[in-house]
C-alpha cells in the first residue's frame, strides 16, 4: 500500500481551540482562513505550540513581504483593522510552494531528507521524536513505547524535534563527512531550546499571529527551509540565520519519517543537521529577550548578547527587570523584539494606549550536556503595552520596586517561619523555604492582577503604595497563621549562636524581628508613618 503523501496545507494536523473552547484538528489553509474564529493553538505541549506558531509566522512573513517592506507600520495597521488575515496573499504563497509541503514525498518530503540513511542501516522507534520527562513529578510526561503515530501527529512532533531536539550522539548519516565511527557527534540542541520563548497573545489566532509579526524586521535572503534547495545529509556550509524566518524553521537535524502499511509513521531517523552560531543571532531572532554575556564578549572581542532563558523555579514576574529592561549606556538585558514592536505600535497610536499586552512564555531545561530532557515549563503575564516602551523608565522602576518589595517581604515571612521552627527545636532552612513558597504562591495572583491594571502614565507612587498595602495585608495574615501554630516550646524558646553572639529565640523575638523586616520591605505611606504593624 502506498501511503498518502499528506500535504500540510490541505490535510488536517494542527490542533486548535475555537472560540467556544472546543478543540479541532485543521489544515494550515483552514487555520489561516479561520484564524479570526480560532482562539489558539492547543497541541500536546506548550513548546510544541511555540514551534508550530513559528512555522505559521514564517508563512505569514513570506506571504506579505512585498507589501510590508514598503511601509511596515502602515501595513501592519491595515492588517490589524481588517477582520481577517490577508488571505489572498497567503493563498497565493501557499499555492506557489504547495508541492514543498508534502510530508511523504519521494524527492522532497517536508522538513526532511528523502534518502537519509544511517551508516549502520538502522532506524529508531518513532517515540525518539517525542520528549519525555524522566524526573518524578516533572511538568510533562509523554506516552512512550507505542508502535506508530498518525501523519498529523508526526508533523507536529517533526516540527518540535527540529526546534527543541536534545543534543548528544546521533545516528551517523551516510554522506555526512562529520560522522566518525558511525556516529554523529553533538552539535547542540535545537535553536528554540536556547530561547526564553515569548509569544504576545491576542484574543484569537489571527491577533496572535499579527502581534508576533514584527513587520520592520525583514532582512535580505531570509528564507524558510521549504524555499531552500533540498537538504541533504550533509550540513550546509556556512549556513547561518539571516532573519526571523530562517530561525523559525532552522533545520538543526536531518530527519526521515518511515511509514507502515497503514500509512502511519512507525520509525524515524534523526541525524545531525545545520549547527548554528548561537552567539550571533541577536539581530535575527525576535521572540526572546537577551542578556549581555561577558565571557562570550571577551572571547569574540565584541558585545555578544545571548538568548535570555527563564528560571523554571521562579514566577515570571520576578524577572520583570529582564523582561522589560530600560535603556542604559551598557545594558545588561535587551527586550524581545515582539515586545518592542507592540510598544512601537502603541507609541504610534496603532494600538490603543490602554491595550493589554498578554504574553505566554515557554522554556526548556535539559539534562547533563543537554543530552536528555529535564523540564518544559510555561507561564503567562499581562501588562499595559506602554510599559514595554523604552521611554517608560519611571513606570518600570515602580514595577521593579513592587517586585523587590514583594520578594523582601516574602523573605521576611520565611525568616519568621524558620525562627519559629528553631525556637521549637526544629530546622530553620526547611521551614523557611516552605514559608517562602507559600508566600510566593499567595502573592502571585495579587501581583499579576495589579500589574494588569497598572497605568504607566497614572499616579505611579500611589499605585505602588496600593500594591504595598495589599501585599502587607496578605503577608501579615500568613504570618499570623504561623504564630498561632507555634507551640508552647516555641514560646519558651532556646539559645542559639548567630554571628558569634548568643540569642534566645522564642515566638516573641521571632515576631519582633519579622515586623521590623516587614516594615522595611513594605513601608506605609508617609501619612501613615507611625502606625503599628
Amino acid at each position: 500500500m502506498t501511503p498518502p503523501r499528506f500535504n500540510l496545507i490541505d490535510d488536517p494536523w494542527l490542533i486548535v481551540r475555537n472560540v467556544n473552547g472546543d478543540t479541532e484538528t485543521v489544515s494550515m489553509h483552514t487555520a489561516f482562513a479561520r484564524a479570526h474564529e480560532l482562539r489558539r493553538l492547543s497541541g500536546e505541549l506548550p513548546s510544541q505550540d511555540f514551534a508550530v506558531l513559528r512555522i505559521l509566522l514564517a508563512v505569514l512573513y513570506r506571504a506579505v513581504e512585498g507589501s510590508a517592506r514598503a511601509d511596515p507600520l502602515a501595513y501592519w495597521a491595515e492588517l490589524w483593522a481588517t477582520a481577517e488575515l490577508p488571505l489572498q496573499a497567503i493563498d497565493q504563497y501557499l499555492e506557489e510552494w504547495h508541492d514543498h509541503f508534502y510530508l511523504f514525498d519521494k524527492t522532497r518530503p517536508w522538513f526532511q531528507v528523502p534518502d537519509l540513511a544511517a551508516t549502520n542501516g538502522e532506524t529508531k522507534p518513532v517515540d525518539l521524536l517525542i520528549p519525555d520527562c524522566p524526573i518524578a513529578g516533572g511538568l510533562f510526561s509523554m506516552r512512550r513505547g507505542y508502535s506508530s503515530i498518525s501523519p498529523a501527529e508526526a508533523a507536529r512532533w517533526l516540527i518540535h524535534c527540529q526546534a527543541y531536539d536534545i543534543s548528544g550522539i546521533k545516528s551517523g548519516a551516510v554522506g555526512d563527512d562529520r560522522v566518525k565511527g558511525g556516529k554523529g557527534y553533538p552539535i547542540g540542541n535545537g535553536w528554540a531550546g536556547w530561547l526564553g520563548g515569548i509569544t504576545v497573545t491576542g484574543s484569537s489566532l489571527r491577533e496572535t499571529l499579527l502581534l508576533n509579526f514584527v513587520a520592520n524586521s525583514y532582512q535580505d535572503d531570509d528564507l524558510p527551509v521549504w524555499e531552500l534547495p533540498q537538504l541533504t545529509s550533509s550540513a550546509r556550509r556556512g549556513a547561518q540565520g539571516t532573519g526571523p524566518v530562517s530561525l523559525f524553521s532552522w533545520p538543526q537535524r536531518r530527519i526521515r519519517l518511515f511509514t507502515n502499511d497503514q500509512g502511519n509513521v512507525s520509525s524515524v531517523l534523526v541525524c545531525n543537521g545545520d549547527p548554528i552560531d548561537y552567539q550571533f543571532q541577536h539581530a535575527h531572532e525576535v521572540m526572546t529577550g537577551w542578556r549581555h554575556s561577558v565571557p562570550q564578549s571577551k572571547k569574540f572581542n565584541t558585545d555578544v548578547f545571548m538568548p535570555r532563558q527563564f528560571d523554571p523555579t521562579e514566577k515570571l514576574w520576578r524577572g520583570l527587570d529582564a523582561l522589560l529592561p530600560v535603556l542604559q549606556q551598557d545594558p545588561q538585558f535587551l527586550p524581545a523584539r515582539v515586545l518592542e514592536w507592540s510598544a512601537d505600535l502603541a507609541g504610534n497610536r496603532v494600538l490603543p494606549d490602554d491595550h493589554l499586552t498578554e504574553i505566554e512564555t515557554v522554556g526548556v531545561t535539559y539534562g547533563a550536556q543537554s543530552a536528555s530532557w529535564d523540564e518544559i515549563f510555561s507561564d503567562k503575564l499581562a501588562f499595559n503595552v506602554r510599559l514595554a516602551a523604552s521611554h517608560s523608565f519611571p513606570a518600570k522602576e515602580i514595577v521593579f520596586s513592587a517586585v523587590a518589595r514583594a520578594v523582601e517581604a516574602i523573605n521576611a515571612l520565611g525568616s519568621l517561619a524558620g525562627n519559629l521552627q528553631v525556637a521549637a527545636g526544629g530546622d530553620y532552612d526547611s521551614a523557611a523555604a516552605a514559608a517562602r513558597g507559600s508566600g510566593f504562591a499567595e502573592t502571585d495572583s495579587d501581583f499579576r492582577a495589579w500589574l494588569a491594571t497598572f497605568d504607566p502614565e497614572g499616579d505611579l507612587e500611589g499605585q505602588l503604595q496600593q500594591f504595598t498595602d495589599a501585599a502587607r495585608d496578605r503577608i501579615l495574615r500568613l504570618a499570623e497563621g504561623y504564630l498561632r501554630e507555634a507551640g508552647p516550646t516555641a514560646w519558651v524558646g532556646r539559645k542559639v549562636t548567630r554571628n558569634r553572639q548568643e540569642h534566645v529565640i522564642n515566638t516573641g523575638q521571632a515576631d519582633s524581628w519579622f515586623r521590623r523586616s516587614l516594615a522595611r520591605a513594605l513601608p506605609y505611606a508617609a501619612s501613615e508613618e507611625g502606625v503599628s504593624a
